[in-house]
C-alpha cells in the first residue's frame, strides 16, 4: 500500500506548516511508502480575522487534485486527505468506478457548516455545505476529529456512519513546548489567541480589556511561530471565550508550557480543559472573577492534560487505524 498524503497549505501564522513538516516523520512510525502530493503555492493574504485566503488555499488544493490524477494508482491504496473540505475529491469515486479500483480514503475534519457559529455558516454556505459535507463524508472510510466534542456535532447535524468516525486529536508540539517553556517563572497578563471575530469571543475581549484588564492579542503582531511561543509562555493565563472551537490550538499550546487557561465551559474544552478553569458564561465579569480566583496560584502539571495530543503520539494512532 502507497500512502498519498496531500498536506494543508503550509502557513506560519497557521499550523499547518508544522504539519508539513510532522507528517513527514510519519515514516518513522510505519512502514509504508508515503508521497507528498503538494498545490501551488500562493502568498496568501491573512490578517487577524482571517484563518485562510479562499484564493490561494483553492489554487493549492486544486493543483494538488491535478497532481494527484497523475499519479498511478493501485488497489487499496490510502488518500490521506488532512482537510476534510476538498472540493472536487468526490472524483475519486469516478475514477474508482471506471479504473475498477478500490482506494482507501481516510479525512481529518476540523469544521463545518453544521456548526452555527462557523464561518462557513455564518457565510451562508449552510445550504450548500449541508450536502457538499455529507458527500465528502460518504467518500471517506475513516474520518479522525481532535474531539468527542466534534465527533458529536458532526453526529447531531450530519447524516454520517458513527463506526466512520475516529477521536485521535491534532497533533502539536506539547512534549517540546513543555520541556522549553514548562518552568518559566513570573508570569503575568493574559493573551489572547483567537481570531478578532465574533466566533472566537473577540466582544468578550474587547469588554474585559475597556474594564482596565491586560489582554495582549497576538493577531495584533506578525510574530514568527517560536517567537509567538515565547510570549506566550511569559503570560500566567491564556483566555478562549470562543463560540466554536472543536480543538482549540492556542489552549493546548499554552497548556503544555503550564499556562493556566481561562475558555468557556463547553465545546472542545470539556475533553482537556479541568473544570476550575472553565467559565459558566460569556459575560467579562466572570471571566474576570476566574482570573482573581485563579491569579497567583501555581498549577505545574496542566500539560498532563494535553499530553496526548503530542504530534508523536497523535500520528502512530491515525496510522494505526489506516493500516
Amino acid at each position: 500500500m502507497t500512502i498519498y498524503f496531500l498536506p494543508l497549505e503550509p502557513l506560519e501564522m497557521r499550523y499547518t506548516s508544522q504539519w508539513y513538516k510532522w507528517f513527514k516523520e510519519c515514516k518513522k512510525f510505519s512502514d509504508e511508502k508515503f508521497i507528498f502530493i503538494d498545490g501551488e503555492q500562493v502568498k496568501s493574504q491573512l490578517n487577524g480575522t482571517q484563518f485562510l485566503d479562499m484564493n490561494s488555499t483553492f489554487i493549492w488544493k486544486f493543483e494538488q487534485l491535478k497532481n494527484l490524477f497523475k499519479k498511478d494508482l493501485k488497489i487499496n491504496d490510502t488518500i490521506f486527505i488532512p482537510d476534510g473540505e476538498f472540493p472536487g475529491i468526490e472524483a475519486l469515486k469516478y475514477l474508482e468506478k471506471f479504473k475498477d479500483l478500490k482506494l482507501n480514503i481516510v479525512q481529518i475534519w476540523h469544521a463545518g457548516t453544521y456548526d452555527p457559529y462557523d464561518l462557513t455558516y455564518q457565510n451562508g454556505l449552510e445550504r450548500y455545505g449541508s450536502k457538499l459535507e455529507e458527500v465528502w463524508m460518504d467518500l471517506a472510510d475513516k474520518i479522525f476529529v481532535a474531539t468527542d466534542f466534534h465527533k458529536e456535532l458532526i453526529l447531531t447535524n450530519r447524516n454520517v456512519n458513527e463506526d466512520k468516525i475516529v477521536v485521535t486529536g491534532l497533533p502539536a508540539d506539547v512534549n517540546r513546548l513543555n520541556k522549553k517553556y514548562g518552568d518559566k517563572k513570573n508570569r503575568t497578563g493574559m493573551l489572547f489567541t483567537g481570531r478578532k471575530s465574533f466566533e472566537k469571543g473577540y466582544d468578550v475581549i474587547k469588554k474585559i480589556f475597556s474594564n482596565g484588564h491586560d489582554i495582549i492579542c497576538s493577531q495584533d503582531f506578525n510574530w514568527h511561530k517560536e517567537y509567538y511561543y515565547k510570549e506566550l509562555s511569559k503570560r500566567e493565563f491564556v483566555i478562549a471565550p470562543s463560540r466554536q472551537e472543536t480543538f482549540g490550538y492556542g489552549v493546548v499550546e499554552a497548556m503544555a508550557m503550564n499556562v493556566k487557561p481561562l475558555v468557556v465551559d463547553g465545546l472542545s474544552f470539556l475533553d482537556f480543559v479541568p473544570a476550575p478553569f472553565r467559565v459558566k458564561s460569556y459575560s467579562p465579569e466572570d471571566y474576570i472573577e476566574a482570573k482573581k480566583r485563579l491569579e497567583g496560584k501555581k498549577y505545574p502539571r496542566l500539560y498532563k492534560f494535553v499530553e496526548e495530543y503530542d504530534y508523536k503520539k497523535v500520528l502512530p494512532k491515525m496510522l494505526k487505524e489506516i493500516q
